[in-house]
């Protein structure tokens, strides 16, 4: 039981050192302050992180990793909805703005994403 609990812990340091890796190329990609961002690649990575955050904070509080994915999930649906309504207006685009956005779809990819690596770790 111990061995277990340590095991989940340990799988979730892991997950946390992934969002935080998301969020350095996040900051990386996004556009300086006070200019205009061209393309939207740093969404991506804060699409990632802001799944996977929303991924640990339902597993720390007692959830099973089905349910932190569906949170996650969800999570990741309102960024996207947001993004595809507001953020992306805040970025020049090359061809067109819809280039800018993302498919709502991707919210379940990136659910099943932090889901996947954290069954990876702790099958239990």
């Amino acid at each position: 039981m111990q061995e277990d609990e340590e095991k989940k812990f340990e799988a979730m340091r892991m997950i946390g050192a992934c969002i935080d890796r998301e969020r350095a190329n996040e900051k990386k990609l996004a556009p300086p302050n006070g200019t205009i961002g061209v393309g939207s690649a740093d969404f991506d990575h804060t699409l990632r992180a802001e799944a996977g955050e929303a991924f640990l904070r339902s597993l720390r509080k007692g959830s099973t990793a089905e349910v932190a994915q569906e949170d996650s999930k969800q999570a990741a649906l309102k960024l996207i909805q947001w993004w595809n309504k507001t953020g992306c207006r805040t970025r020049a685009f090359m061809t067109s703005r819809v280039e800018l956005h993302r498919s709502e779809d991707a919210a379940s990819s990136e659910a099943q994403y932090w889901y996947r690596k954290f069954k990876n770790h702790f099958p239990g």
